[in-house]
């Protein structure tokens, strides 16, 4: 049981600290804000992963099986608002002052991971494979939700970090709008590319 146990942090690792919507609009948080303001988007999104991860065990995911139409929906929806983001993010002129009003908070990080493709793969994923056999359903949930956003939490504060040594070595307007143009466009391949796995 130990060894699968370590085998779902090292999938929880790589899923969490990879490229993905949410890593990158934390590294362009911490870039824009700072660390420390980053930090309720970074918890607030892992907080939501690891809920999605909870109730999939509770067949959350068989409505989604049942209603493809609404998985299709959902995507497409998330899509669109990741996309206007990075618009967003496009347009910024690199004088962060001007715009953090508008940047996205903890409610922002909380609804990008029902929307966010990549959050439910991985919770159906790790529903139908990671599984302790001496447990029962409700401690296997709570166990794994609760394993999943300890490991989330840093992954994706990672990315802040990495954001906020920008904000401090990267001083001059036009090459953080270099940079906020360069996140734009990852941003975008990363949510079409997600997309056109699912469909």
């Amino acid at each position: 049981m130990i060894s699968y146990f370590f085998s779902f942090i090292a999938f929880s690792i790589l899923a969490s600290i990879t490229p993905g919507p949410t890593n990158i609009l934390s590294f362009s948080l911490g870039m824009q804000t700072g660390l420390r303001r980053t930090l309720p988007f970074v918890f607030s999104s892992s907080a939501s992963a690891s809920l999605i991860l909870f109730f999939t065990f509770f067949g959350i995911s068989h409505i989604l099986l049942k209603y493809p139409l609404l998985q299709t929906c959902m995507t497409f929806a998330g899509a669109l608002w990741l996309s206007w983001m990075a618009v967003r993010l496009f347009k910024s002129d690199g004088n962060f002052k001007h715009h953090t009003q508008d940047l996205p908070n903890w409610k922002d990080g909380a609804f990008l991971q029902i929307i966010n493709p990549k959050v439910w793969m991985m919770a159906l994923t790790v529903s139908s494979l990671f599984l302790f056999p001496a447990l029962d359903k409700e401690t296997n949930a709570a166990l794994l939700a609760f394993t999943f956003f300890i490991v989330t939490c840093p992954c994706m504060g990672f990315w802040a970090v990495m954001g906020a040594i920008t904000r401090t070595t990267v001083t001059t307007p036009r090459y953080r709008s270099v940079i906020n143009k360069t996140l734009s466009i990852l941003l975008l391949l990363t949510v079409w590319g997600l997309i056109f796995q699912t469909i």
